[in-house]
């Protein structure tokens, strides 16, 4: 067994063959976390095949007179349990909250999100699961509570550091947002990368996973694809 780095790979693929995105049921986390072995995620035949071009290439590290099989993105099962506990930590923190906002909510005939009250605990519950202060996840149906117009790079700025973003990574996504219209998808795939890679530094409290998600909103927005 040996281990594949992402040096060398290119900014468009290292996001999805480097990174895992977790969508199943806090029941099959459970399962995988109670394997006896850490679980992990194959990678497709197709990206094998990438991978092997640029060894061709000479652009990846490997070993000499050798190709790469397989390869799969490991979970460890400590992780997994934590992702767990967050999930359910959360979910205790949102019931406390609500019957600390209104004893008789959850009961039959009782409040509902109709209530002033109830609606901002449920709000603020949700941003705080799916939203840019949490590491948990940035599930579907979920925005970013900020517009920005197309075209408009100071609206772009201000929306991504009030995101958390940092300087540096603001310095980039201008120069992204500035570049000639042919160059900025792959300058603002490059900085997504790095963004979800945590390789550019964040101001706030704010997962690199959820980081590049909502800039990525942001740059579609920018760009009038949203």
């Amino acid at each position: 067994m040996q281990l594949v780095s992402a040096s060398g790979v290119p900014d468009f693929a290292a996001t999805p063959l480097f990174t895992a995105s977790l969508t199943q049921s806090l029941a099959e986390l459970e399962d995988l976390a109670n394997l006896n072995e850490d679980p992990g995620i194959g990678w497709d035949p197709q990206h094998v095949g990438y991978y092997n071009s640029w060894i061709d290439e000479g652009k990846v590290p490997h070993i000499d007179m050798m190709g790469l099989v397989s390869a799969q993105r490991v979970l460890t099962r400590a992780v997994l349990r934590g992702i767990i506990n967050t999930v359910r930590n959360t979910a205790l923190d949102f019931a406390l909250e609500l019957q600390t906002t209104d004893p008789k909510a959850g009961t039959q005939n009782g409040p509902t999100i109709a209530e002033p009250s109830i609606a901002s605990t449920v709000f603020n519950i949700t941003n705080n699961i799916y939203g840019d202060g949490t590491t948990i996840a940035h599930g579907d149906g979920t925005s970013v509570a900020v517009t920005v117009q197309k075209n408009d790079v100071e609206s772009l700025i201000a929306a991504a550091r009030g995101l958390g973003l940092s300087e540096e990574g603001i310095v980039e996504l201008r120069q992204a947002a500035e570049a000639p219209e042919a160059d900025r998808p792959n300058r603002f795939k490059a900085l997504l990368t790095r963004v979800g890679a945590g390789a550019l530094s964040l101001t706030s409290n704010i997962s690199a996973e959820v980081a590049a998600s909502q800039v990525d909103q942001l740059i579609q927005q920018f760009l009038g694809q949203a």
